[in-house]
C-alpha cells in the first residue's frame, strides 16, 4: 500500500519533480505587468534581453498570495518560491531573498508548463504554443535539419520565447504512403529488410524517438501503408538503439 502524503506535502512534491518546470501566469498577469496581455515566465524577460538561459535562472521570485495548480489539485491561495530556476519553497509565510522580485498573484493561478504530444512544427509554432502554457512540444514529423537546428539553441539556452521540442524527424512511411502528399520529398521503405538502415539514418539526423505510419486512408484519402513485418522491423531496429517507436494508425469503424 503506498503511503499518503500530506496535501501541501504533495503539492510540494509534485512541482519540485518536474524538471525544468516553467511556471505560467496565466494572461491577466501578463496584462496586470504591462506586456500586452502575453503569457509571463518567470525569467524570461530577463533571458530575453541577454539571450542566454543562465540568466533566466539565476533570477529569484517569490509570488504572494496566488493559485496553484499542480496537475492534481487547487491550493487557493498560497505562496511560491522561485530560485535558480527551481520552485525552493511553497505555502506559508516565506521571507523574499533580498534580490527576488516579489508578484502578488492575488487572482491568478500557477501551472506546471503543459505538454503536447502530438505536434508538426513548422512556422511560428513554438512560440504561438508558449504563449498558451504549452512549455513543451513532442513534433511527430517534420523537417530534421529545421528540428536539428531549433534542438540546437535549445542546447545552447536559446529560444526561451519558445516551447521546448523533441521530434521524430522524418515518419517511416511506404512509397505513395501518408506523410508523401506535402509537396517535398521524404524517404520511404518498403521491405523488412530495409528497416534497420533506416531506422539509423532517423537516428543520425537526431530524431528522438521514430515514428511508423499505419494508414491506408480509410478515413479519406487512399494511400499506400507498411506492412506489418516490416513495422514490426522498425519497432525492433528501434528498440535496439534505445528509442521509444510510436505508431500512427487511422482506421474507419
Amino acid at each position: 500500500m503506498s503511503e499518503t502524503k500530506p496535501s501541501g506535502e504533495r503539492t510540494l512534491f509534485r512541482l519540485g519533480a518536474l524538471v525544468g518546470l516553467i511556471l505560467l501566469v496565466l494572461a491577466a498577469a501578463d496584462l496586470l505587468r504591462g506586456t500586452g496581455g502575453r503569457v509571463w515566465l518567470s525569467g524570461v524577460a530577463v533571458a530575453e534581453e541577454t539571450g542566454t538561459r543562465e540568466a533566466a535562472v539565476s533570477k529569484s521570485t517569490l509570488f504572494r498570495n496566488v493559485r496553484v495548480f499542480d496537475g492534481d489539485a487547487v491550493v487557493e491561495s498560497t505562496q511560491v518560491l522561485v530560485q535558480e530556476g527551481k520552485i525552493t519553497a511553497i505555502g506559508g509565510e516565506i521571507e523574499a531573498p533580498p534580490t527576488a522580485e516579489v508578484i502578488d498573484g492575488a487572482g491568478f493561478t500557477l501551472l506546471p508548463g503543459l505538454i503536447d504530444s502530438h505536434v508538426h512544427v513548422f512556422g511560428p509554432v513554438l512560440k504561438a504554443a508558449l504563449i498558451m502554457g504549452v512549455s513543451t512540444e513532442l513534433d511527430m514529423f517534420t523537417l530534421p535539419d529545421a528540428a536539428a537546428a531549433l534542438k540546437a539553441e535549445q542546447e545552447r539556452g536559446e529560444g526561451l520565447d519558445r516551447a521546448d521540442l523533441f521530434s521524430a524527424g522524418y515518419l517511416v512511411t511506404s512509397p505513395g504512403g501518408h506523410g508523401t502528399e506535402y509537396g517535398f520529398e521524404v524517404p520511404t521503405l518498403t521491405t523488412p529488410e530495409q528497416a534497420d538502415a533506416f531506422v539509423q539514418a532517423r537516428v543520425d539526423e537526431g530524431s528522438d524517438y521514430i515514428k511508423i505510419v499505419l494508414d491506408d486512408g480509410s478515413l479519406g484519402r487512399s494511400f499506400n501503408t507498411l506492412d506489418l513485418p516490416t513495422i514490426q522491423a522498425v519497432i525492433e531496429a528501434a528498440h535496439r538503439r534505445g528509442k521509444l517507436a510510436v505508431v500512427h494508425v487511422a482506421r474507419q469503424q
